[in-house]
């Protein structure tokens, strides 16, 4: 039986934050650039990896974006029957990330696995992660 809610879903708990970019431009993989996830869990998605993410987070993410690339194609994602609903101008079908725990303070996170994710510096193996996150 797991001793954790991290052990429970292969979930490496950080303390603040993890930062994954998008698979991209190497001058688009920093910092700057990146989601600000919770957690990541440890399994990947056909060799991308796998963050967990508020709404809030992947908010700022696509306003960042927005602000770095006008003339790419950056929809608005909602929170929407325990789901985030991710909806842009070039796709019909939204992508819809499903509610995977909540942060310390209540705040629901989505799994975001689906996108080309690749953890930046501090998410790489070795970082040492510490418990910040609590799973439903």
């Amino acid at each position: 039986m797991p001793s954790t809610p991290g052990d429970r879903h292969q979930l490496r708990l950080v303390e603040d934050v993890v930062e994954v970019c998008l698979d991209s431009a190497e001058e688009n993989m920093v910092s700057a650039m990146s989601l600000r996830a919770s957690a990541l869990l440890d399994a990947q998605w056909n060799g991308w990896a796998r963050p967990l993410a508020t709404a809030s987070a992947m908010n700022d993410f696509l306003n960042r974006w927005r602000s770095n690339d006008p003339n790419g194609t950056w929809g608005d994602a909602i929170e929407e029957e325990g789901q985030l609903v991710y909806s842009s101008s070039d796709s019909d079908d939204p992508d819809i990330f499903p509610r995977a725990g909540t942060t310390r303070s209540g705040e629901p996170l989505y799994d975001l696995t689906g996108w080309m994710w690749v953890p930046i510096e501090s998410a790489k193996p070795g970082f040492s992660p510490t418990s910040g996150s609590s799973l439903a």
